[in-house]
Protein backbone atom coordinates (compact mmCIF):
# COMPACT_ATOMS: atom_id res chain seq x y z
CA UNK A 1 0.00 0.00 0.00
CA UNK A 2 1.31 3.44 -0.94
CA UNK A 3 0.35 6.48 1.04
CA UNK A 4 -0.43 9.65 -0.87
CA UNK A 5 2.29 12.28 -0.80
CA UNK A 6 1.29 15.29 1.29
CA UNK A 7 0.92 18.59 -0.54
CA UNK A 8 3.73 20.71 0.90
CA UNK A 9 3.46 24.43 0.31
CA UNK A 10 6.31 25.84 2.42
CA UNK A 11 10.09 25.50 2.46
CA UNK A 12 11.32 23.62 5.54
CA UNK A 13 14.27 26.01 5.80
CA UNK A 14 12.94 29.51 5.20
CA UNK A 15 9.17 29.09 5.12
CA UNK A 16 8.76 30.56 1.61
CA UNK A 17 5.79 29.39 -0.40
CA UNK A 18 6.13 27.88 -3.86
CA UNK A 19 7.63 26.73 -5.98
CA UNK A 20 8.67 23.90 -3.69
CA UNK A 21 10.87 20.90 -4.52
CA UNK A 22 11.27 17.77 -2.44
CA UNK A 23 15.01 17.51 -1.77
CA UNK A 24 16.72 14.18 -1.04
CA UNK A 25 18.65 15.64 1.88
CA UNK A 26 20.91 12.62 2.36
CA UNK A 27 21.28 12.01 -1.37
CA UNK A 28 18.88 10.07 -3.58
CA UNK A 29 21.36 7.17 -3.78
CA UNK A 30 21.90 7.01 -0.02
CA UNK A 31 18.62 7.97 1.72
CA UNK A 32 16.10 8.05 -1.11
CA UNK A 33 13.14 7.89 1.27
CA UNK A 34 14.17 10.97 3.28
CA UNK A 35 13.10 14.21 1.64
CA UNK A 36 12.44 17.76 2.82
CA UNK A 37 10.53 20.51 1.04
CA UNK A 38 12.90 23.27 -0.13
CA UNK A 39 12.19 26.41 -2.12
CA UNK A 40 14.34 26.91 -5.20
CA UNK A 41 16.72 29.28 -3.37
CA UNK A 42 17.30 26.98 -0.38
CA UNK A 43 17.62 23.93 -2.64
CA UNK A 44 20.30 25.68 -4.67
CA UNK A 45 22.04 26.90 -1.51
CA UNK A 46 21.99 23.38 -0.01
CA UNK A 47 23.64 21.81 -3.08
CA UNK A 48 26.18 24.63 -3.31
CA UNK A 49 27.18 23.97 0.31
CA UNK A 50 27.33 20.20 -0.32
CA UNK A 51 29.70 20.81 -3.26
CA UNK A 52 31.80 23.28 -1.23
CA UNK A 53 32.14 20.66 1.51
CA UNK A 54 33.27 18.10 -1.12
CA UNK A 55 30.44 15.72 -0.25
CA UNK A 56 30.03 13.22 -3.08
CA UNK A 57 26.38 12.18 -3.41
CA UNK A 58 27.05 9.78 -6.28
CA UNK A 59 26.30 6.10 -5.73
CA UNK A 60 28.95 3.88 -4.17
CA UNK A 61 28.51 0.17 -3.43
CA UNK A 62 30.33 0.65 -0.10
CA UNK A 63 27.57 0.84 2.56
CA UNK A 64 29.80 2.52 5.13
CA UNK A 65 30.77 5.22 2.64
CA UNK A 66 27.11 5.71 1.61
CA UNK A 67 26.12 6.27 5.24
CA UNK A 68 29.06 8.63 5.80
CA UNK A 69 28.14 10.70 2.73
CA UNK A 70 24.45 10.81 3.68
CA UNK A 71 25.28 11.86 7.21
CA UNK A 72 27.56 14.65 5.99
CA UNK A 73 24.80 16.00 3.72
CA UNK A 74 22.30 15.78 6.59
CA UNK A 75 24.65 17.90 8.71
CA UNK A 76 24.45 20.62 6.05
CA UNK A 77 20.63 20.57 6.21
CA UNK A 78 20.74 20.64 10.03
CA UNK A 79 23.08 23.63 9.93
CA UNK A 80 20.71 25.45 7.55
CA UNK A 81 17.78 24.78 9.89
CA UNK A 82 19.80 25.93 12.89
CA UNK A 83 20.74 29.18 11.14
CA UNK A 84 17.02 29.90 10.59
CA UNK A 85 16.45 29.63 14.34
CA UNK A 86 18.84 32.53 14.87
CA UNK A 87 16.44 34.91 13.12
CA UNK A 88 14.16 36.89 15.36
CA UNK A 89 10.39 36.41 15.04
CA UNK A 90 10.02 39.92 13.55
CA UNK A 91 12.54 39.10 10.82
CA UNK A 92 10.37 36.14 9.86
CA UNK A 93 7.22 38.24 9.87
CA UNK A 94 5.87 36.39 12.94
CA UNK A 95 4.15 38.53 15.52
Amino acid sequence: MRLPKPKVTRCAICGRTGPIEMNHVGGKFHLAWFTMPFCLQCHSRFHTMVRQASINLEFTPNIVERVRRAQAALWIAQWMLNEQLKMSPTEEGIT
